[in-house]
């Protein structure tokens, strides 16, 4: 009789131990401001035609369009918050140059796309962007704690009193502002991590698929993949625990209408969406 209590105890744990790894922040309201409105992915960006992704230009057009903006930051040399996707300066100023490696003044050198734009601090798009929900993607090595990225960026939004909310793929930084900033929504970027390249080994790939590592962050959201949709840990985190959902990277109206059934915002590019935002009032 005790064994047959204790393999049932056994298979209870193990039933429900993969819902409690997946459990997000079960407070749903502090996030509510940011899943009314839509994203702009790096700005309303059109780096054909003058208008580089992640300048003030891009910021200032999804502002006048009434759009939330989903923008990258990362840390110069001299540690100055930047506005910045990629690594490497080579797609978006043509040199051969890493972000990190460069102090801010030195970054001032390099234009955008051959335009008039140059990097932006993140302060100054806080400042462009005033009252408009922002989502800042903390740009970090995967499973990286250096905290310094986190702290700076933090520190900024505390000042600026801005409405940001943060998200990252690396669920180090992440908890870190469930730890020192809860106050600040923060969100956990995923994917089928099993189908990327990264180089974190295969344990590592499987549990940010899975959003395993939701026990240490507790996000206010998850920004998922559109074409990972179907992931079951994601399924199921939102059929137990309905989290937000914001679905990366919408680009057409088709995908739009299609993603909205099964997440709550979008964060797009390349098209305006019908909708300006999901409110009916500020």
């Amino acid at each position: 009789m005790y064994l047959k209590a204790f393999v049932l105890l056994i298979f209870f744990f193990l039933l429900f131990l993969p819902l409690l790894l997946i459990k997000p922040n079960k407070n749903r309201k502090a996030a509510e401001f940011f899943i009314r409105y839509k994203y702009a992915h790096r700005g309303l960006f059109n780096n054909e035609n003058g208008i580089p992704e992640n300048s003030l230009t891009a910021f200032r057009k999804a502002k006048e369009n009434g759009f939330g903006v989903e923008l990258d930051v990362q840390l110069t040399y001299d540690r100055k918050a930047v506005v910045f996707h990629d690594e490497n300066l080579n797609r978006m100023c043509g040199v051969n140059k890493k972000v990190w490696e460069l102090t801010y003044e030195q970054l001032c050198n390099y234009t955008l796309l051959n335009t008039k734009e140059m990097i932006p601090l993140f302060s100054d798009v806080l400042d462009l962007l005033e009252d408009i929900p922002i989502i800042c993607e903390i740009k970090t090595y995967l499973l990286n704690n250096d905290v310094t990225l986190y702290k700076v960026i933090s520190d900024i939004i505390k000042v600026k009193n801005c409405r940001v909310c943060i998200e990252s793929f690396n669920p180090f930084a992440v908890r870190y502002f469930r730890k020192f900033n809860p106050d600040i929504v923060r969100g956990q970027l995923s994917m089928n991590f099993l189908k990327s390249k990264a180089d974190i080994g295969f344990f590592i790939r499987f549990a940010l698929k899975n959003l395993i590592f939701n026990f240490i962050t507790k996000p206010d959201f998850i920004a998922f993949n559109k074409n990972d949709s179907d992931c079951f840990s994601f399924s199921l985190c939102k059929r137990i625990f309905n989290p937000f959902a914001i679905s990366w990277t919408i680009s057409s109206q088709e995908e739009e209408d299609i993603a909205l059934e099964a997440f709550d915002t979008i964060i797009f590019e390349g098209y305006i969406p019908k909708k300006i935002n999901n409110m009916e009032d500020i």
